[in-house]
C-alpha cells in the first residue's frame, strides 16, 4: 500500500508511448448486462492494439473461477471470459495487460501463470537510509521544495531505519510544509517543521497487514532480480510458513 504502483505504470506507459486503456467498472445489476459489457470491453481492447490495458485492483476486478458470490454464476463467467483473452497467444505483441493488487495471493493462479500474468515485478518500502533519503529529495522536489543538508541528515538518522513508503513520505512533507506556511515561511523547510511532522506522523495502517503484504509480494514474485537483497535468496518454505503466519493474525 502507497508504494508507488500507479505511479509506476504512468511512468511506465508514457515512456512506451502506447495508448493505455484503464479498465473501469463495468458490472451491472441488470442480468446478462455484465458479461455484455465486459466482451465489448474485450472487443475495444482488441480493435485498438497495440495498447496497454491497466487493471487497478485486480485480486477484485477479475473475480475467481469459484464464482463463490451468490450472483448466479455471473464471477465465474467473467473470470473465464478474462483468462481465455489474456492467454490468446494470437493477441502477443499487440496487448499488454498490466495488473496492479496490494494482494497478489488473493488473484486465482489461472492468472498468475506464465502466459497471463507471468511476470510478477514486487514494489517494496524503502530498504536502506539511503533510500530513504532519496525518496525525500524526489517528492519534496515534486512539491516544489528543497532539502538542505542539515534536513537530510535528520533524515538518515531518524527515519532512515524505517519501512518508508512514497505515500508516507508525502504525508509527512506535507504537514511539514503545512507548518511551515502557517509560521509565514513559503519558500523552504526549517528543520524544526519536519521534525514536529515526524513526531506528530502517526502510520493508520496494520502492521500485520503490511507484513502479510510484503510476504505475499515476495512469494507471487516471478523474478529474483526484482526482490531485495533478504529475500532473494530466502527459504522458499520458511516465507510460506510466515505467510500463512501473518494471515492468521490478520484474521484473528
Amino acid at each position: 500500500v502507497g508504494v508507488g504502483k500507479s505511479f509506476l505504470v504512468d511512468c511506465f506507459a508514457s515512456e512506451c508511448g502506447l495508448p493505455v486503456m484503464e479498465l473501469g467498472e463495468f458490472r451491472s445489476k441488470w442480468v446478462g448486462d455484465t458479461e455484455r459489457q465486459q466482451m465489448r470491453i474485450l472487443f475495444t481492447v482488441r480493435a485498438l492494439g497495440p495498447v496497454i490495458v491497466v487493471v487497478d485492483e485486480a485480486d477484485a476486478v477479475f473475480g475467481n473461477r469459484s464464482g463463490d458470490g451468490g450472483d448466479s454464476g455471473v464471477s465465474s463467467r467473467v473470470f473465464a471470459a478474462f483468462a481465455a483473452h489474456i492467454g490468446d497467444s494470437s493477441l502477443r505483441g499487440r496487448e499488454l495487460w498490466i495488473a496492479m493488487t496490494s494482494r497478489p495471493d488473493l488473484m486465482a493462479i489461472d492468472l498468475k501463470r506464465q502466459g497471463r500474468f507471468g511476470l510478477c515485478v514486487p514494489l517494496f518500502p524503502a530498504q536502506s537510509p539511503d533510500e530513504v533519503v532519496q525518496m525525500f529529495d524526489v517528492i519534496a522536489k515534486v512539491q516544489g521544495l528543497a532539502l538542505d543538508e542539515p534536513l537530510r541528515a535528520y533524515v538518515r538518522e531518524v527515519l532512515g531505519a524505517r519501512p518508508l513508503t512514497g505515500s508516507d513520505v508525502e504525508s509527512v512533507l506535507v504537514r511539514a510544509r503545512e507548518r511551515a506556511v502557517l509560521a509565514g515561511r513559503i519558500q523552504g523547510l526549517e528543520l524544526e517543521d519536519l521534525r514536529t511532522a515526524v513526531d506528530a506522523f502517526i502510520d493508520p495502517l496494520d502492521e500485520n497487514l503490511l507484513a502479510l503484504q510484503e510476504l505475499a509480494a515476495v512469494l507471487a514474485c516471478s523474478d529474483r532480480r526484482f526482490l531485495p537483497e533478504r529475500y532473494a535468496h530466502a527459504d522458499r518454505a520458511a516465507m510460506r510458513e510466515a505467510y500463512e503466519a501473518a494471515r492468521r493474525m490478520v484474521r484473528a
